[in-house]
């Protein structure tokens, strides 16, 4: 593929249950409707593989190139919209989430948004949201990415590293220190 080179957030949802969710008539293939809603509406494109959903937050479509947050509050949000059929429903939904960073080659047409994955980027989102059970679990570059605004915890699972989010620091906080001590130091 020829194209532009884009580094991207992605999350991968894996739907660990899929085969039983496509043969019985429930409101699961809703649910998953509404996780792709959401994804729509953060401006990810959506990519659907096997049992996987991809949703890429590639800068020329989402016009910014500090997308970090934004993946972390739509899987936050697709998180929450699966919990919540499972509490509803008698057919729930087995998922992995895993957020990953990396680099693909991407060219817009007119239908379609073309793309080829570098390096382990996909991959290793697969493998990731494959290990999660229900909760968001990330990737070594997308954590070397918001360590400043998270704190995270390692994990191994075999030999694949990955974290998950323990809380995320307030920066309002820090803001409010930084001018109490300045304001001293004057």
């Amino acid at each position: 593929i020829t194209g532009e080179k884009q580094n991207i957030p992605l999350i991968a949802l894996r739907i660990k249950n899929m085969d039983e969710i496509k043969t019985s008539k429930s409101n699961a293939e809703e649910t998953l409707q509404k996780t792709i809603t959401v994804a729509e509406e953060s401006k990810a494109l959506i990519y659907e593989n096997q049992d996987n959903l991809f949703f890429m937050f590639v800068p020329s479509k989402t016009r910014t190139f500090k997308n970090e947050q934004t993946a972390i509050s739509t899987a936050k949000k697709i998180q929450e919209i699966l919990n919540e059929h499972n509490k509803r429903f008698k057919q729930r939904v087995n998922y992995g989430i895993a957020i990953n960073y990396g680099t693909i080659v991407g060219k817009n047409e007119p239908s379609s948004f073309k793309f080829m994955s570098m390096g382990t980027l996909l991959s290793t989102a697969k493998k990731l949201a494959n290990i999660s059970n229900g909760e968001i679990v990330l990737g070594e570059k997308f954590n070397e990415r918001i360590s400043s605004e998270a704190k995270t915890e390692k994990h191994t699972e075999g030999e694949t590293p990955f974290y998950t989010i323990k809380n995320f620091r307030d920066s309002a906080e820090h803001e409010k220190f930084i001018k109490s001590f300045m304001q001293r130091n004057n």
